[in-house]
C-alpha cells in the first residue's frame, strides 16, 4: 500500500502572505511619465513641475539631458525655454528610497550657466535652454553622434 503525503499548507501561509505583501509594494510604485534617452525616469508634478529620478551614477548633465527631453518631447517647449532647478538632487517625492532633481521649465530669460561648464548643476535656480539640455544626452561622446 503506498502512503500519501499531505502537503502541510499551514507551514508555508506565512511565507506566501509574506510574499504577497512584498509584491503589493511592487505595484503601489507610480509609473513614469517618461522615460529620457538616458533612461533616466520623469515623472509629472502639480503646477508644471517635474521630478527626474536618479540612476546609481547619475550626474548633473544627466539630469538636465533628461529633463531637456522630456520638456521638448512630452511637454513641445520651444528649444529657447530654460529648464530651471526647483530643488537639488535629494530625496525623491515620488518614489520611495529615490534620490531626484525637480525641474520646471521657464520662458527665455538670463543664461545662469556658461554653456560648456564644469560649475555645480546641483544648486537651485541653474538652467538651461531646452536645446543646451538635450545637448548634455551627447556631450562626451566624441565626434560623430547619432540620434535616435
Amino acid at each position: 500500500m503506498t502512503q500519501h503525503r499531505r502537503f502541510p499548507l499551514f507551514r508555508s501561509f506565512p511565507l506566501l502572505v509574506a510574499l504577497g505583501l512584498a509584491g503589493c509594494e511592487y505595484f503601489d510604485v507610480p509609473q513614469p511619465s517618461y522615460v529620457a534617452r538616458n533612461d533616466l525616469r520623469v515623472y509629472q508634478m502639480g503646477d508644471g513641475r517635474f521630478e527626474v529620478l536618479a540612476l546609481p551614477g547619475t550626474s548633473g548633465g544627466d539630469y538636465f539631458c533628461a529633463a531637456g527631453d522630456y520638456a521638448r518631447t512630452m511637454r513641445n517647449a520651444p528649444a529657447a525655454s530654460r529648464v530651471s532647478v526647483v530643488r537639488p538632487n535629494g530625496p525623491t517625492d515620488t518614489v520611495p528610497n529615490g534620490r531626484s532633481m525637480i525641474f520646471e521649465i521657464t520662458q527665455q530669460g538670463p543664461r545662469t550657466l556658461p554653456v560648456f561648464t564644469n560649475a555645480p548643476m546641483n544648486t537651485r535656480g541653474a538652467s538651461f535652454t531646452v536645446a543646451m539640455a538635450q545637448l548634455q544626452c551627447w556631450q562626451g561622446r566624441g565626434a560623430g553622434y547619432t540620434f535616435r
